[in-house]
């Protein structure tokens, strides 16, 4: 399966968020893959890595605002109440 650059992606859910008349700030974008979350950490949007391996972080430009261990932890951050 091709996958886009998370550039790439990062620029079409912003496009997107613009287009439904959300600022970027308003859209969190999440990646179980550290460079995705790197990457998009330049793009204004809340970025959530989900670190489910305890991986180190990468040596790359920008940074996620949040790792998570699970997606379990993702709907408080989000401020959504979890289903369970």
């Amino acid at each position: 399966m091709h996958r886009p650059p998370s550039r790439l992606a990062a620029a079409r859910s912003r496009r997107d968020g613009r287009r439904a008349g959300w600022p970027a700030a308003a859209i969190a974008f999440q990646s179980s893959n550290a460079w995705d979350a790197h990457g998009a950490s330049g793009f204004g949007m809340r970025v959530v890595w989900c670190n489910r391996y305890q991986a180190r972080r990468e040596r790359l430009p920008g940074a996620p605002d949040c790792e998570i261990a699970t997606l379990a932890a993702l709907p408080p951050l989000l401020g959504l109440a979890s289903k369970g």
